[in-house]
């Protein structure tokens, strides 16, 4: 199934780790070109690109500064995995880049509570990592609230 999709993830251009895109454009890069409205490409539905893909993905996207792919991709991880605190994480730090305080607010919220929910079921290592990130989080979260009452 294919869909006219102008965000990147799902593009399908990704190649597998180790595997060359044989003279392809990177991920970020056509995103980058779909956004400025310089084409829009066919390209597989999200659904079809696998987590890892799609998670590196988000990460192209952040090194490229494309906030709007790099918001695209992870709210396709936390539609996939509405426990995934890292992609709920990165969903603040962008909104905050973005100037929509409250979006980061919920962002920071989301996970914060879930960290919360790994802390639960982790081994003591993990716990211990768990707990620094919640704290890391929280912070953020702090930061966010502080500057709403403010503005």
């Amino acid at each position: 199934a294919h869909s006219l999709h102008r965000s990147c993830p799902g593009t399908g251009l990704a190649a597998a780790p180790g595997q060359a895109r044989a003279g392809l454009p990177s991920p970020s890069m056509l995103c980058s070109l779909a956004i400025a409205g310089a084409a829009v490409v066919e390209t597989p539905a999200p659904r079809d690109v696998s987590a890892d893909a799609l998670d590196l993905e988000a990460f192209e996207c952040v090194q490229a500064d494309s906030l709007e792919c790099a918001v695209a991709a992870f709210s396709e991880l936390v539609r996939r995995d509405p426990g995934d605190a890292f992609a709920h994480m990165w969903l603040g730090h962008i909104a905050v880049r973005q100037g929509d305080l409250a979006r980061a607010e919920h962002a920071f919220e989301r996970a914060v509570e879930t960290v919360e929910a790994r802390m639960e079921r982790s081994d003591p290592a993990e716990q211990f990592a768990a707990k620094a990130k919640k704290a890391q989080i929280s912070l953020s979260l702090r930061r966010v609230r502080e500057r709403r009452a403010i503005g």
